[in-house]
C-alpha cells in the first residue's frame, strides 16, 4: 500500500495558515465560521472566495471532521460518512486574476443529536495539480496556502451548557490554576463572556478578569466535549485549596 503524504508549505496558526511569500495572501475565503441547519433552506450556504492576485490560482476544497481533546489539539479526516452528508460544489476551481467565486455547502445527512462540528478546508496548489489523484499515486504534494473555517450543522434551538466540573492548584514553581470545563449542551461555546472568582477560607472572593483569563478567553468549547484550561495562578491567593465560581455566557 502506497502512502498518501502531504508536504505542507504552511504554518498553522489558529485558522489561518500561509506561508511568508510572494504568494502569502494569494486568496481569501470568508466568512471563517458557518453555521447550516440541518434541513430547510438555511441547510445551503456559501463560502466566498478571492484570487488577491494578478496570477492564476488553483484551489482544493474539501470537508474533515473536528474534534478536539480536553487540551485542545486538534483532529481532522475525511470519511465516507462526511463525503454522503456533504454536497460541496466546486470541489477544485481555477480563479483568474481577481476573480471571486462561490463555494456552496449544503448539508444532506440525517438530523443530528446535537451541534456537529466540521471545517472547510480550501487549499491552494500548484497549477496542473489534481490532489485526489496524486494521493491515490502517493505524490508528494507542495500546498502553498491553507484556509480552514469553521462549519457546523446546527439544530434549532441547539444551546450551549458549560459548567466548571474541577478546579486544582498544579504544582511546581509557577502554579496554575486549573480548570476543567464540560459542554453539556447541543451546541459550541466561544468563551468570550466570562466570570470568574477564586474564594479561598475567609479570604474575600478575588474576580479575575482580563489578561488573568489569558489561556481561556476566546477558546472554544464543542458541544459535548470537555476541555482543560490553566491559567496563571492569582497573586492575592496564598497556596492552597480553593472553591471557583465560573459563569460563562454566549
Amino acid at each position: 500500500m502506497k502512502l498518501r503524504s502531504i508536504s505542507l508549505l504552511t504554518s498553522a496558526a489558529g485558522l489561518l495558515a500561509c506561508v511568508a511569500s510572494p504568494l502569502a495572501h494569494a486568496f481569501t475565503l470568508t466568512p471563517m465560521s458557518l453555521s447550516l441547519s440541518p434541513a430547510g433552506p438555511e441547510a445551503t450556504q456559501n463560502f466566498l472566495v478571492e484570487n488577491n492576485t494578478q496570477e492564476t490560482v488553483l484551489l482544493d476544497v474539501s470537508i474533515t471532521s473536528r474534534e478536539m481533546d480536553e487540551t485542545g489539539k486538534e483532529s481532522n479526516r475525511i470519511t465516507p460518512e462526511i463525503e454522503s452528508n456533504f454536497l460541496l460544489y466546486p470541489p477544485q476551481m481555477t480563479l483568474k486574476p481577481k476573480e471571486k467565486r462561490s463555494i456552496r455547502v449544503t448539508w444532506m445527512g440525517p438530523l443530528p443529536p446535537h451541534e456537529k462540528a466540521f471545517r472547510l478546508v480550501a487549499e491552494q496548489l500548484p497549477l496542473g495539480t489534481q490532489k485526489k489523484n496524486s494521493l491515490k499515486r502517493g505524490v508528494h504534494i507542495n500546498i502553498l496556502m491553507r484556509y480552514q473555517a469553521a462549519l457546523y450543522v446546527t439544530p434549532d434551538n441547539a444551546a450551549p451548557l458549560v459548567v466548571l466540573k474541577s478546579s486544582s492548584r498544579t504544582s511546581g514553581e509557577n502554579p496554575k490554576l486549573q480548570l476543567v470545563l464540560e459542554n453539556s449542551g447541543s451546541a459550541h461555546l466561544l468563551l468570550k463572556k466570562l466570570r470568574v472568582e477564586v474564594e479561598r477560607d475567609q479570604v474575600p472572593p478575588v474576580k479575575l478578569e482580563g489578561k488573568e483569563l489569558d489561556g481561556i478567553l476566546g477558546q472554544n468549547i464543542l458541544a459535548q466535549s470537555t476541555r482543560k484550561f490553566e491559567i496563571t495562578w492569582p497573586k492575592k491567593l496564598k497556596p492552597g485549596s480553593v472553591k471557583v465560581k465560573l459563569e460563562a455566557t454566549e
